[in-house]
């Protein structure tokens, strides 16, 4: 080999390998499993929530059984009565009532132990809710624009519920404190010492506390009209977007019936009149329960088969 043709060898070998114009691009990442994915979290965890909040409405219907069992015997609505009927705040109902305070204090105690317990699960429940709906917005995009929006719909309807939920706790605590001043007026005046109340007194406590009860009812059944109205769209709209088409039957008849629950305690503007309507306390959570088992079973249909995740992007999205 000349020398000529060593140094040409040389200068070959020490010449850099030329780089392609262009890197091919990296491979996509491996689709997320969609039990996996943040939206299956997120529903997992509102369906534990309608659990905790149907045991609660099944713990105000035997609330509202012990109450109902217990009014006959108490002697209570003889002395509340209703408009239309004659006034019944004379001191021998009154007395009657005194008399028999040890038991209507077992029964409160009794009643308000269980009611202590479903207000503790109604919390936990709207936590969770509030949690699971988060999740699953923040990953809305793991199935698409629709779906995504149908969620912060869904987030706007939760809000308001809860904005219904505050007012309502605020109104029905100002009518308890009006009623349970009137009522500490009757009864002092039946103590040892106290004045003993006018006719036109009487009736006059009497009519304000049928004017209250009644206003009470009527704003019970608007505010859990409002309340369940919002919240049950909002658990549709959660999940509407991945459950099969016929599956949408089951949502609509999940409020039907939660609306149906909220307006059946109308009929407790009767029950001081007909003590049997008192039972129509228990009847509506029952209700409104069934009708949350029908939106439970579509919740169920998609967590036991959730369809494949269709997204519009990448990376996770801010609820504010």
């Amino acid at each position: 080999m000349t020398a000529e043709m060593l140094a040409r060898r040389q200068a070959a070998l020490a010449m850099p390998t030329p780089l392609p114009s262009s890197l091919p691009p990296p491979p996509p990442p491996a689709p997320v499993p969609a039990r996996q994915s943040g939206t299956y979290a997120g529903l997992s965890v509102i369906r534990e929530a309608m659990t905790y909040f149907r045991w609660a409405l099944v713990l105000i219907a035997l609330t509202s059984l012990i109450y109902a069992a217990a009014i006959p015997s108490l002697g209570v609505g003889s002395v509340v009565g209703v408009p239309g009927h004659p006034p019944t705040l004379d001191n021998a109902s009154v007395r009657s009532l005194l008399n028999r305070s040890a038991g209507l204090q077992g029964v409160s105690l009794l009643a308000g132990g269980v009611a202590l317990v479903g207000l503790a699960l109604e919390l936990v429940s709207y936590l969770k809710w509030r949690e699971g709906l988060k999740t699953v917005e923040r990953y809305g995009f793991e199935y698409g624009a629709r779906h995504l929006g149908e969620v912060r719909s869904a987030q706007s309807d939760r809000r308001t519920a809860f904005a219904v939920f505050l007012v309502q706790l605020v109104v029905s605590t100002i009518v308890v404190l009006a009623m349970v001043a009137i009522f500490f007026q009757v009864f002092q005046a039946q103590l040892p010492g106290g004045v003993p109340l006018t006719p036109d007194q009487r009736a006059g406590f009497q009519q304000e506390l049928s004017a209250l009860f009644i206003a009470t009812v009527l704003l019970s059944v608007l505010f859990s009209v409002l309340l369940y109205f919002f919240a049950s769209r909002s658990l549709g709209r959660a999940i509407r977007e991945l459950v099969p088409t016929g599956t949408g039957s089951l949502l609509r008849q999940g409020v039907i019936l939660m609306l149906v629950g909220a307006v059946l305690p109308l009929l407790g503007a009767f029950e001081l009149a007909y003590t049997n309507l008192a039972y129509v306390g228990a009847v509506w959570p029952i209700v409104t329960a069934v009708g949350l088992t029908r939106i439970i079973q579509a919740y169920d249909l998609y967590l036991s088969n959730p369809g494949a995740l269709t997204p519009i992007g990448s990376g996770s999205l801010s609820t504010g």
